[in-house]
């Protein structure tokens, strides 16, 4: 059986968001376990700052996906978390797929609540 799930949460501070980007942020030898495919990187382009991280485990006949992007602007951060559950011969959705997801959905969130 294939699954996906989204889930987005702005935090909206009175102050600056720094603190709930910064604790999205890990590297690589945080996220990284036997098995485990993970990147992660900084990008411009939406907000402030944003933040991806991307991690695949590869066991048996399932492949487990997980996507996170934070964006700061301002007094807001936003959290993109995308997972897949899919067999393996099912066709492989990859970082640069779930990132244009999560891009998008970051941007539909902050043009919101700059307009409100």
């Amino acid at each position: 059986m294939n699954t996906a799930t989204m889930r987005v949460r702005a935090d909206v501070m009175d102050g600056s968001a720094a603190r709930t980007y910064d604790h999205c942020k890990r590297t690589t030898a945080d996220l990284a376990d036997s098995g485990s495919e993970v990147t992660s990187g900084e990008f411009t382009g939406i907000g402030t700052q944003g933040y991806w991280q991307f991690e695949a485990d590869n066991f048996g006949g399932i492949v487990d996906a997980g996507y996170g992007m934070c964006v700061w602007d301002g007094g807001v951060a936003v959290r993109v978390e995308i997972n897949l559950s899919r067999e393996k011969d099912s066709p492989t959705v990859g970082r640069d797929e779930l990132d244009s997801v999560a891009r998008s959905q970051a941007g539909k969130v902050l043009g919101g609540l700059r307009q409100n």
